[in-house]
Protein backbone atom coordinates (compact mmCIF):
# COMPACT_ATOMS: atom_id res chain seq x y z
CA UNK A 1 0.00 0.00 0.00
CA UNK A 2 1.61 3.60 -1.23
CA UNK A 3 1.07 6.26 1.92
CA UNK A 4 -0.74 8.64 0.77
CA UNK A 5 -1.08 12.50 1.57
CA UNK A 6 -2.87 15.34 2.75
CA UNK A 7 -1.97 18.37 0.77
CA UNK A 8 -2.56 22.30 -0.21
CA UNK A 9 -1.45 24.18 -2.79
CA UNK A 10 -1.52 28.16 -2.73
CA UNK A 11 -0.51 29.93 -6.02
CA UNK A 12 -0.77 33.98 -5.96
CA UNK A 13 -4.33 34.86 -8.12
CA UNK A 14 -5.42 30.88 -8.65
CA UNK A 15 -8.03 28.58 -6.00
CA UNK A 16 -6.20 27.06 -3.64
CA UNK A 17 -6.14 23.02 -4.68
CA UNK A 18 -6.53 20.81 -1.86
CA UNK A 19 -6.16 16.98 -2.58
CA UNK A 20 -5.39 13.55 -0.81
CA UNK A 21 -3.05 11.14 -3.25
CA UNK A 22 -0.47 9.38 -3.49
CA UNK A 23 3.25 10.76 -4.32
CA UNK A 24 2.72 9.75 -7.66
CA UNK A 25 -1.15 11.96 -7.60
CA UNK A 26 0.88 14.74 -6.37
CA UNK A 27 3.85 14.99 -9.19
CA UNK A 28 0.68 14.73 -12.14
CA UNK A 29 -0.41 17.94 -10.26
CA UNK A 30 3.09 19.37 -10.24
CA UNK A 31 3.54 18.81 -13.91
CA UNK A 32 0.41 19.93 -15.08
CA UNK A 33 0.49 23.36 -13.67
CA UNK A 34 3.99 23.91 -14.56
CA UNK A 35 4.72 25.91 -11.81
CA UNK A 36 7.21 28.93 -11.96
CA UNK A 37 10.64 27.81 -10.05
CA UNK A 38 9.82 24.04 -10.00
CA UNK A 39 11.97 22.93 -12.99
CA UNK A 40 11.43 18.95 -11.79
CA UNK A 41 7.97 18.19 -10.25
CA UNK A 42 9.76 15.03 -8.60
CA UNK A 43 12.12 17.12 -6.18
CA UNK A 44 9.65 18.01 -4.99
CA UNK A 45 7.93 14.78 -4.59
CA UNK A 46 10.97 13.46 -2.76
CA UNK A 47 10.89 16.37 -0.20
CA UNK A 48 7.82 15.38 0.58
CA UNK A 49 8.39 11.92 0.73
CA UNK A 50 11.45 12.56 3.34
CA UNK A 51 9.59 14.73 5.87
CA UNK A 52 5.98 13.52 6.82
CA UNK A 53 4.89 17.26 7.66
CA UNK A 54 5.89 20.21 6.12
CA UNK A 55 6.08 22.99 3.68
CA UNK A 56 7.93 24.42 0.56
CA UNK A 57 7.27 28.45 -0.32
CA UNK A 58 8.51 30.09 -4.00
CA UNK A 59 8.12 33.97 -3.73
CA UNK A 60 10.65 34.76 -6.43
CA UNK A 61 8.19 37.72 -7.19
CA UNK A 62 4.88 38.52 -6.04
CA UNK A 63 3.01 37.29 -9.42
CA UNK A 64 5.27 33.94 -8.95
CA UNK A 65 4.52 32.94 -5.36
CA UNK A 66 3.19 29.34 -4.65
CA UNK A 67 3.23 27.21 -1.34
CA UNK A 68 2.81 23.74 -0.87
CA UNK A 69 1.92 22.21 2.39
CA UNK A 70 1.56 18.51 3.20
CA UNK A 71 1.16 16.07 5.67
CA UNK A 72 1.05 12.62 5.49
CA UNK A 73 -1.97 10.67 6.28
CA UNK A 74 -1.20 6.88 6.46
CA UNK A 75 2.04 4.85 5.86
CA UNK A 76 2.29 1.44 4.89
CA UNK A 77 3.49 -0.68 7.42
Amino acid sequence: MAAHYAWTLRYHGRQNILKVTTIAGLEKVLAILELPGLPRPDLLAERVVAAQIGSYTHCHRDDERWSLTWTTIDDPA
